[in-house]
């Protein structure tokens, strides 16, 4: 078991005159209380390290408690009582180690006491259309979702009856539209349904009527309809091929959460569906099925009993179809778009996303200038536009390493499509510059230099580009600014819309101070070091999320590293699976830590795809780069960091090149903390054994700052730790996993090395003053007011 020297809080050495003697804790609603908060339960962390203590006690309690066997007196009883009170304490003292082992053993699994997350979150994976329930209003789980697993087993009835083109076939007698010929991604949309034949909808078509138990379902493409996809015709026909599917009553919910219509109980249900904002589908066409549902006797069956549950099967009956929804672009616009940096300061990498098939031969590129006006007509302006050509990847879900991640079905995996990557080249320093990508389909294009009519194009963007290192101010003589902070998450995610929330103060904070900087300074990067999307398994919440931080990383670089919910597997990596390089199934399982399956069969496959970082390390994993006066080091909590492993040496390498004139200020990111005050007994122990492997490396380089997450709440520890004691010469700690999944709710231990806590959403700013002044501060999401700050001076 690890070794803790803070964790005895009967050692006067946790009493250090030289530690802060008051903690402070935020309560998340604008005030802050001592550490004794009715807002945040206190008491003494337990470790096994106290077992010494343990056998000292139950020692103490064995030579005391003997037999009484003469006739009692007075003394004697107080003595006997006084016994009774040391057995019960020292039962106390048993059970309560027993029932930690016992409830660290319950919540761990797989090779090497790898477990599940222990914070007993709320996840909900959100549907591609944001589906909720029908009592609670909560989103639809996904992953666990009742009606795609019936209509994985349902018998499909009266599928050739809808014409290709939309036309009602088979004499039906409902017919399904939306309200526009032709949409774009983001575009509201509203369906409607409606009765089309004789008499009234209680006729119906052999009892099938349109009521709450009906069900509409999403299919893209449409079918026989052409595509650009690998999807063929008998695919595109399957009615268990949708993209999405809800019951009436589940639309009425959703509706009914979004605002978009009045809880009227003397209203009839609605016939239409307002979707306020289209998908991101990367497909040309799409259509809406409207299915109705009855379960019946199972006639295949011949021991078939009408009194057996068993003996019935669920009957879709298809009543209408929309027919071709087109989509503007659908497959060649990009999308998801956002911008990395290199280990070269006069470069700029740009990710994004279209549909297509991987086999056609096909050419991401951006065209870019410092003039915007060049973009308008590149094809007049060579000389002062460039352009640049890149590369194409995608993945499947053969490439994942256990399911969920690894089922092609609804909910589960689908294709991400065509991913891409092209770099600005030779960038000036400190320039505005301005960029647009598309995709070259060299089969069309008659000429290298004449390709204008041959792409769609995405919007035009901006950027700044890098500062070198070294250089202490921006080219207008304002000081390096970014944003940090993990755990974000969709909208629905976690209990509510928290992660587009901080995304949406991170967009404005982008975009005020570009305003306010008239194109110059302003917030130059912002890094995520773990838990992006927690689309673990459900991979459309990739382009969802994607899709939600575009609306900066287009103008800013994201530059991300993985948490346990990118990487986190037990089994189906290994050699050539595994895209870090582990070589074991598992990935990494220490006996001591808590690493299990958290990322669904994922096991960082999608992150590393998705995301091109410096290549100076380990892809995504592990890297470096320098910007201005600080070094940043991205590190993986989620591999092997002992002295001697891979990732050790790497980062002792990189350590002992750092230029401290260049780039005096050293910040170390990765996704879990070293140090912690939740009272989570199998994370403290992560922590503890995180100090053990690499703290001390740290020390002897004189990292300045330690950034995490993977806790949903803020913490910041005293100036100067280390091995838990206040200035002894390490680093400030600070835990911001506050992007928007659901916050900690635990106790909270008292630590004489805690000096800030806080339970809300927001996010962290760096502005580096000088070679010799760093503030840090935390910004709440709620007023954008700032909740803490601290200046770290050199």
């Amino acid at each position: 078991t690890a070794q803790d020297d803070d964790y005895d809080d009967h050692s006067s050495s946790n009493r250090s005159s030289s530690s802060p003697s008051l903690s402070s804790y935020h309560n998340g609603s604008g005030s802050t209380t001592h550490a004794t908060s009715q807002h945040y339960q206190q008491r003494d962390g337990t470790n096994p390290q106290k077992s010494a203590c343990k056998r000292r006690r139950l020692h103490f309690l064995m030579k005391y408690f003997q037999p009484i066997t003469s006739t009692p007196t007075n003394s004697t009883r107080f003595l006997f009582l006084l016994r009774g009170c040391f057995v019960l304490l020292g039962l106390f003292t048993i059970s309560r180690h027993v029932v930690q082992i016992i409830w660290y053993s319950n919540t761990t699994s797989g090779g090497g006491g790898g477990g599940v997350e222990q914070h007993h979150h709320f996840h909900s994976w959100p549907t591609v259309l944001s589906i909720r329930n029908n009592a609670t209003a909560d989103y639809v789980n996904a992953l666990d979702n009742f009606l795609y697993d019936e209509m994985k087993v349902a018998t499909f009835v009266n599928v050739d009856d809808a014409d290709a083109d939309g036309t009602q076939g088979g004499g039906m007698k409902y017919n399904i539209k939306i309200d526009k010929d032709m949409i774009e991604f983001h575009d509201n949309i509203t369906v409607s349904w409606n009765f089309n034949g004789a008499g009234n909808d209680k006729d119906g078509l052999k009892g099938d009527l349109v009521d709450t138990d009906s069900v509409i379902a999403l299919y893209c493409p449409a079918a026989g309809t052409a595509t650009t996809t690998a999807t063929t015709t008998k695919e595109q026909f399957n009615p268990k091929n949708f993209i999405d599917a809800a019951t009436i009553s589940q639309i009425q919910s959703t509706m009914l959460a979004q605002n978009l219509i009045t809880d009227d109980l003397n209203d009839k249900i609605k016939k239409y569906w307002k979707i306020p904002s289209f998908p991101v589908i990367k497909e040309d066409t799409c259509e809406f099925r409207l299915w109705s549902r009855r379960h019946t006797m199972d006639t295949t069956n011949a021991n078939a009993n009408a009194n057996d549950g068993n003996s019935h099967i669920m009957v879709y009956n298809l009543l209408a179809t929309t027919g071709p929804i087109h989509i503007k672009n659908g497959s060649t616009i990009p999308t998801t778009i956002h911008l990395a940096l290199t280990t070269n300061n006069h470069e700029m990498l740009v990710h994004f996303s279209t549909g297509g098939n991987e086999n056609v031969n096909q050419i991401p590129m951006v065209v870019y200038s410092a003039i915007k006006e060049d973009l308008d007509n590149h094809n007049n302006n060579m000389t002062s536009c460039q352009f640049n050509f890149g590369s194409t990847t995608t993945y499947h879900a053969s490439d994942m390493c256990h399911s969920p991640a690894n089922l092609q079905e609804p909910g589960k995996f689908s294709s991400p499509h065509l991913l891409h990557s092209v770099t600005m080249v030779n960038l000036e320093a400190d320039v505005r510059y301005y960029y647009k990508v598309g995709l070259l389909d060299r089969s069309q294009a008659k000429n290298m230099l004449d390709f204008e009519n041959d792409i769609v194009w995405s919007d035009v963007y901006s950027f700044q580009s890098a500062m070198p290192a070294g250089v202490d101010q921006t080219r207008d003589g304002k000081p390096l600014t970014f944003l940090v902070y993990a755990d974000q998450g969709v909208s629905g995610y976690g209990n509510g819309d928290d992660g587009d929330r901080v995304a949406t103060y991170t967009q404005r904070e982008v975009e005020d101070r570009e305003e306010e900087e008239e194109g110059g300074a302003g917030i130059r990067m912002v890094h995520h070091f773990g838990d992006l999307s927690y689309a673990q398994g459900a991979s459309h919440m990739w382009d969802i999320w994607l899709d939600m931080v575009s609306r900066f990383a287009t103008s800013v670089p994201l530059m991300v590293g993985v948490g346990n919910h990118e990487y986190d597997h037990v089994t189906g990596g290994g050699i050539g699976k595994d895209p870090s390089g582990v070589i074991t199934p598992g990935g990494y399982n220490p006996k001591w830590g808590n690493y299990g399956s958290d990322s669904n069969g994922e096991c960082g496959v999608p992150t590393s795809i998705r995301f091109i970082m410096p290549a100076n390390g380990n892809g995504v994993y592990w890297y470096s780069y320098d910007y201005g006066l600080v070094h940043t080091i991205m590190l993986s909590t989620e591999h092997d960091i002992s002295p001697g492993s891979e990732q050790y040496l790497w980062l002792e390498m990189d350590l002992s090149a750092v230029n401290r004139t260049l780039t005096p200020w050293v910040i170390l990111e990765t996704h879990r903390p070293m140090y912690m005050i939740e009272d989570i007994a199998p994370n403290t122990q992560v922590g503890i054994h995180l100090r053990q492997n690499f703290e001390e490396l740290l020390h002897r380089y004189n990292v300045d700052l330690y950034l995490a997450g993977h806790y949903h709440a803020y913490f910041r520890s005293c100036p100067g730790l280390y091995k838990s004691r206040c200035k002894n010469g390490g680093m400030t700690h600070i835990t911001i996993g506050t992007a928007g999944a659901e916050l900690d709710s635990v106790p909270l231990l008292r630590k004489p090395w805690s000096a800030f806590f806080s339970a809300e959403w927001g996010y962290g700013r760096i502005t580096v003053a000088n070679a010799t002044a760093l503030l840090f501060e935390f910004v709440s999401d709620q007023d954008g007011s700032t909740k803490d700050s601290t200046w770290l001076l050199k």
